[in-house]
């Protein structure tokens, strides 16, 4: 019986302290770098991107231990607009940052501040679908019973038009 007691109030103490010392973590001001996505908005109809220097930015941040920890269960990427990109480089300031972040976090750094995309103008082609290179074998006994027929017999691609005029 004894036993048991000592038990339970041991187990008691433990979660008691656990918690003082997460609530006692959480109030601490503390530094943490995050790594977040960039999302490119509003890109016109003709217009697709090529390519973007990196998909990530590393963003160094000051703030109290419980704002940080919501940044864990925060997925929420940069968001950038088409209209502001200028020559083709995306110029991250902290105007830009503070929208997918808490305000209640101080940012110390961005890595790297500036991001080349290249964009290009989107085609559009049809692609028709041919067995003139096909070869079939089957093992025996089965056969090919008359030709074969391929439905549908194009298809529609679209893309950069670097990479579209290769096809």
């Amino acid at each position: 019986m004894f036993k048991r007691k000592s038990t339970l109030v041991f187990f008691i103490c433990f979660l008691l302290s656990s918690l003082l010392w997460i609530f006692n973590t959480l109030s601490k001001k503390t530094n943490q770098s995050i790594i977040k996505e960039i999302n490119i908005v509003n890109i016109p109809n003709n217009v697709i991107l090529d390519s973007l220097s990196t998909g990530n930015i590393k963003i160094n941040l000051e703030g109290y231990g419980s704002t940080m920890f919501k940044l864990f269960f925060s997925n929420k990427k940069i968001t950038v607009n088409y209209n502001e990109i200028e020559n083709g480089i995306i110029s991250l300031n902290k105007e830009i940052i503070y929208n997918s972040i808490p305000n209640e976090l101080k940012i110390l750094d961005i890595n790297p501040n500036q991001l080349k995309c290249f964009f290009s103008t989107q085609k559009t082609k049809k692609i028709p679908i041919s067995t003139k290179n096909i070869t079939i074998n089957c093992k025996s006994p089965y056969k090919i019973s008359g030709s074969i027929i391929i439905d549908p017999d194009s298809v529609i691609i679209s893309g950069g038009e670097t990479k579209i005029n290769k096809i």
